[in-house]
């Protein structure tokens, strides 16, 4: 193995979902190929108890991109810290970081976890999470040599799936941050829809945000109030999706869609929007299904669909659980350190 790294991880998200998960995944794959890591993150950053106990905390939370005092006070941590390297998540992390290691020769690794590409073209190397996020950035000008995709990983992979239910009604689950581009809302509108039709699954929603007053509302208005149940944040996935039928993912916009991987990891069937990210992940009809997004009426339509084909969902469950498991992290370590090793040389 090449030598042991010291690199700066930095997120400024104060959040808590996908994207703060995928951080709390890439730190421990960082000290799991021996790096010694200094985790900066905003002081109150809700995912800061998950991370690993090894890394080296430090709080980091610039205000917006043009933060003189931010700006400064990185450029004297990272001169005195002389690390080997900085891998940044998202814009704002990576926009401030980059100016931040002026004159200092430290390479930076960004991470994209969206298609905001013009405030992380100072970067040395790239990583984004899909195909299509590839594809997105090189027609942006980013260099082929430049630009690497690196999925989101499941550091911890179940050695079977959950033995499939048949519930009746149908137990469905949502799990995600309660905010609009979730598409909870186009879920709640198209259960409405099955409604009419004489068709009544149930709801479990894991998750809370902004949202919560307004999609209550929403079932009211819809009269699903008794249809429908929010649990809140779940720490055990594996035990709140052993009650769960189908995993609806009906996000607006989905860069990659760590929850669909979840689903199929756990063995639950999942139906998610055509969005780029689980679009990347399924195949409709084979281990999964697809829907457009934003449209309540396919969304229905497509639930329906899958309810009439429970007896294919041992097969679309095992095809799902194969597949999954090319994003287990062990199986993406030593894809990761070659990254490290080649953008570790940049500076």
């Amino acid at each position: 193995m090449s030598r042991p790294l010291r690199i700066v991880h930095a997120l400024c998200s104060d959040r808590k979902g996908g994207l703060e998960q995928a951080y709390v995944h890439m730190t421990q794959a960082l000290l799991q190929l021996g790096h010694e890591v200094h985790a900066w993150i905003p002081e109150q950053a809700p995912y800061a108890a998950q991370l690993p106990g090894e890394a080296l905390l430090q709080p980091f939370d610039p205000r917006g991109f043009y933060d003189p005092a931010a700006l400064l006070s990185s450029w004297l941590r990272l001169k005195r810290l002389q690390p080997d390297l900085i891998m940044a998540h998202n814009a704002r992390a990576t926009s401030l970081l980059c100016r931040a290691r002026t004159g200092l020769g430290i390479p930076v690794m960004g991470v994209a976890h969206s298609y905001k590409h013009q405030r992380m073209r100072g970067v040395d190397h790239l990583l984004v999470l899909t195909e299509h996020m590839r594809q997105h950035h090189l027609q942006q000008g980013f260099s082929d040599a430049q630009v690497h995709l690196f999925p989101n990983m499941l550091p911890h992979f179940p050695e079977a799936p959950l033995p499939l239910k048949s519930s009746e009604p149908v137990q469905l689950g949502f799990i995600g941050r309660l905010d609009p581009e979730k598409g909870l809302a186009d879920l709640l509108q198209a259960l409405s829809l099955l409604k009419q039709r004489g068709k009544e699954p149930r709801l479990r929603v894991a998750g809370s945000g902004a949202e919560q007053a307004r999609l209550t509302q929403q079932l009211q208005l819809l009269g699903l109030q008794d249809q429908v149940a929010f649990d809140g944040w779940i720490t055990d996935i594996r035990g709140w999706l052993q009650d769960i039928d189908l995993l609806v993912v009906p996000s607006r916009e989905e860069t990659f869609g760590l929850v669909v991987l979840e689903g199929m990891a756990h063995g639950r069937p999942v139906l998610a929007t055509s969005t780029p990210g689980p679009a990347s992940l399924i195949q409709d009809g084979a281990d999964g299904w697809l829907t457009p997004s934003t449209d309540p009426a396919y969304l229905a339509q497509t639930l329906e669909l899958a309810l009439q084909s429970r007896s294919a969902w041992p097969m679309i469950t095992e095809n799902a659980y194969q597949k999954a498991q090319t994003y287990r992290m062990e199986a993406l370590l030593p894809r990761l350190q070659t990254l490290l090793t080649l953008a570790s040389k940049a500076g």
